[in-house]
């Protein structure tokens, strides 16, 4: 199964160290972006615009991979 994928990771986390994001994106070549943002580990709340941003232009870009269809809602 494929999917894309985003990882955003704030720089100032010491829950998720930026070697073992590298290595988490490493094991989904092509598939995955990462992107790090001026913040701790919850970077939704201390980079809200960023965060906002990262996660719009991912959104986007992946609609085609979807298949036209953007993000389903659950059931």
């Amino acid at each position: 199964m494929t999917c894309p994928t985003l990882l955003i990771r704030g720089t100032r986390s010491d829950e998720l160290a930026a070697d073992h994001a590298r290595e988490m994106i490493a094991r989904r070549p092509g598939q995955a972006r990462f992107v790090e943002l001026p913040a701790g580990h919850v970077v939704h709340h201390d980079a809200q615009a960023q965060f906002a941003a990262a996660v719009s232009a991912f959104l986007s870009e992946s609609v085609g991979v979807l298949g036209g269809g953007g993000v389903v809602p659950p059931d």
